[in-house]
């Protein structure tokens, strides 16, 4: 009787070691197979949110140079198309309404009763934001972002340099070289580093980040709380940072709704009384 019982002992401290020796091995992180910068940007463009049309509430809470707001924000999306805003404070009072179009900006500032249209790039240089239709949507649809090229996704991102680093998928738009290069001799009148880090199997953007060289102005950008909206994994939370000088703005966005394809309206009605921005 005695024997049997260490012998039941054994076999359990056997089991016990086999389970704690399975579980450290499956817990080891599994190396990451790395691709081609063209062939990731295929597997990652193939995992976007398929849509024609979004519909998206967003509370906003903005950090401007100490300065705090909180904002409630909806957006409607026509894919490459349009993209219209309507932002409120949290109290309700009505701040802004919005059109965006490839080819321009049209907006209601609805706390000074004026309204401004005009071209897209000649505004987006008066407000000093290089950024094309393209990329502001992206950044909302967690796409592949790129600000400093103008050509076709899969162009732009097969000139990147791809690598593995901390479990994450990496796309840099320049190769370390090219840095040192700049620091060496300050040979470029405009300089930009970009860089896109991606979930691996889900091929999800986790992180993008921009920054000018020559101004030392930076953008990031990180994407939180992955959901499955319509089959795919959409984040719920979106935070920026742009540093500028010694002056950081904080934005974070948590979407409350996600609508896949609606019946948008994109309307902008002008008001008589609204002063025309010239």
């Amino acid at each position: 009787m005695v024997k049997s019982k260490y012998y039941i002992l054994r076999v359990l401290f056997l089991f016990s070691v086999f389970f704690i020796f399975i579980s450290f091995v499956s817990d080891k992180p599994k190396k990451i197979k790395n691709y081609g910068s063209k062939k990731l940007y295929k597997i990652v463009a193939k995992n976007y949110l398929n849509y024609n049309t979004l519909s998206i509430k967003s509370s906003i809470k903005v950090d401007f140079k100490g300065k705090k707001y909180s904002l409630k924000a909806n957006f409607r999306i026509k894919k490459d198309s349009i993209i219209w805003l309507n932002l409120n404070h949290v109290t309700g009072m009505s701040v802004l309404r919005a059109v965006l179009t490839p080819d321009s900006i049209k907006y209601l500032d609805k706390i000074n009763k004026k309204y401004y249209a005009g071209a897209y790039e000649s505004t987006a240089k008066k407000l000093d934001i290089n950024l094309s239709f393209k990329s502001f949507q992206s950044m909302l649809t967690n796409e592949l972002i790129s600000i400093s090229d103008k050509r076709k996704p899969i162009k732009v991102f097969a000139d990147y340099k791809s690598s593995v680093d901390s479990c994450m998928y990496v796309l840099n738009n320049h190769k370390k070289r090219h840095i040192k290069k700049f620091y060496k001799k300050d040979k470029y009148d405009f300089f930009l580093l970009e860089q896109v880090k991606i979930i691996p199997n889900s091929y999800k953007v986790k992180e993008f980040s921009a920054e000018d060289l020559i101004t030392k102005k930076q953008l990031n950008i990180v994407y939180n709380n992955f959901s499955e909206i319509d089959s795919t994994l959409f984040p719920k939370n979106i935070n920026f940072t742009v540093i500028e000088d010694t002056s950081v703005t904080s934005i974070n966005m948590k979407y409350s709704k996600i609508r896949v394809n609606p019946k948008n309206k994109y309307s902008l009605k002008v008001p008589k009384k609204y002063e025309v921005i010239q």
